[in-house]
């Protein structure tokens, strides 16, 4: 069952380097409304590296954009992969992305408030 998963899954994440996708035990989890459904798979695509590598303070506007558009793009990749493993059989409910940065405000790259930490994304290649 789960090959045939992996299967549909390395199909559409193509190119794979781009990807990262798992699955999840999540019984006892999930609300009332996913019924019983108790494994989840969750699929993250890489951000571009530019646009990570220039936020300095915050969230800027073309990383909000990038973000947007990242979780459009991976709920039309949700669909396209629920239909696949709805031919093989499998009951699937799609969750979209649901976290958004509509209530952070947008800062200027470079402009720092005083006594203000600042933390930067990091990338997953760059884990020792």
């Amino acid at each position: 069952m789960q090959r045939d998963m992996d299967a549909i899954l390395r199909k559409h994440l193509v190119p794979a380097s781009d990807f990262i996708y798992g699955y999840a035990d999540l019984t006892g989890l999930v609300e009332e409304e996913f019924g019983d459904f108790s494994y989840g798979i969750s699929i993250g695509k890489k951000l571009d590296v530019r646009i990570v590598d220039s936020i300095i303070d915050g969230p800027t506007m073309e990383y909000y954009a990038h973000y947007r558009t990242m979780n459009s793009d991976l709920t039309a990749l949700s669909v396209a992969i629920s239909e696949d493993m709805d031919k093989q059989g499998f009951e699937i409910k799609i969750v979209e992305p649901s976290v958004t940065i509509d209530h952070l405000p947008y800062r200027n790259p470079g402009r720092v408030q005083k006594n203000q930490k600042q933390f930067k994304p990091f990338r997953a290649d760059n884990i020792g």
